[in-house]
């Protein structure tokens, strides 16, 4: 029983991280004021965290969704739903290979496809926040 219990805490707790995470990336004002704050000390709010916590903390790096839906932490539809996402970002890289640098992220064409995928994301996702 006690098994089946810390697979549901995992999962619960999985799940809003993962929530949290594709929301905050959805809300491009929200990263403007943060990632481009030069008061803001905290490492969460900048690409280079966004990009490893979203890869590496949800071990999305091999393989995609395909393990998170066998572990039953997304549904098959919501698989769906942030697969565009998903490849757009295993496709970008920041400009000149520096990750660090918040500003030229943004202004980066590149990041253009990955804006304008924001919002339908984050819309189609909407039911489940």
């Amino acid at each position: 029983m006690a098994v089946a219990e810390d697979a549901s805490n995992l999962r619960v707790a999985w799940r809003r991280y993962w929530l949290q995470q594709i929301h905050d990336f959805s809300d491009a004002n929200l990263q403007r004021r943060e990632w481009l704050n030069p008061k803001q000390t905290n490492p969460h709010w900048s690409y280079i965290e966004f990009m490893c916590s979203y890869f590496s903390g949800f071990c999305l790096s091999e393989g995609g969704y395909a393990k998170a839906v066998t572990d039953n932490l997304v549904t098959e539809e919501e698989a769906v739903i942030v697969a565009r996402l998903h490849k757009l970002l295993e496709k970008h890289d920041a400009p000149n290979g520096n990750h660090y640098d918040n500003n030229a992220v943004f202004d980066d064409p590149a990041s253009e496809r990955v804006n304008d995928f924001r919002t339908g994301s984050a819309l189609s996702l909407s039911p489940i926040f």
